[in-house]
């Protein structure tokens, strides 16, 4: 019986470290387990590289990566705007941009990623 139990909290601890989410940003968390950032990580190589150079998340500040995410989300059929509306230089920029963007036909029709998707790639430039 204590084999049990010793097992099942190292069991336990070990899935705490790795799926639990330990930050948060703007109320939503963000999952620092190893395999979600990884994910991220790859889905980012696979998804950014297809207009730009894919960038380190160390070459921004959390706030400025929000903002870029959730601008760049538009191109891939996803707004994630609310993200930045707290903060008022960021979001009426984004709202003109999206608006341009919008105009120029360069939104597409269909998400290119799922909502999932995007997430893990935000959660890896953010955490």
């Amino acid at each position: 019986m204590k084999r049990v139990i010793v097992f099942s909290l190292l069991f336990f601890s070990l899935l705490a470290v790795y799926y639990l989410p330990l930050k948060t940003f703007r109320g939503s968390y963000l999952n620092s387990g190893a395999y979600s950032l990884w994910q991220g990580k790859q889905l980012a190589k696979s998804s950014c590289s297809t207009c730009h150079l894919v960038p380190e998340p160390s070459e921004l500040d959390i706030e400025t990566w929000n903002y870029v995410i959730a601008y760049m989300g538009l191109y891939n059929g996803i707004n994630l705007g609310s993200t930045v509306r707290y903060d008022a230089g960021y979001w009426d920029q984004f709202k003109k941009r999206a608006e341009l963007l919008e105009l120029l036909n360069k939104i597409p029709d269909k998400p290119l990623l799922s909502v999932e998707e995007f997430s893990l790639i935000r959660n890896y430039f953010l955490y």
